[in-house]
């Protein structure tokens, strides 16, 4: 792991908690301790675009 606190006399910041170092490629992230992270993306549905009283909700199949 990467120690980079001794080049830092500042208070912990939100930097200091992650573990991403650098963007490496599209999607890939190197972590500070040397290993690699693949990332994906997914978009669910619009749930707010929903009327309310069909949230949740499923179409009963034919009888």
């Amino acid at each position: 792991m990467m120690h980079l606190a001794e080049y830092r006399s500042r208070a912990a910041r939100l930097a200091d908690f992650l573990p991403w170092v650098a963007l490496i490629g599209e999607g890939v992230v190197l972590n500070k301790d040397g290993s690699f992270q693949r990332t994906a993306r997914f978009r669910g549905p619009d749930l707010d675009k929903r009327r309310a009283g069909r949230a949740g909700c499923r179409r009963r199949p034919p009888q």
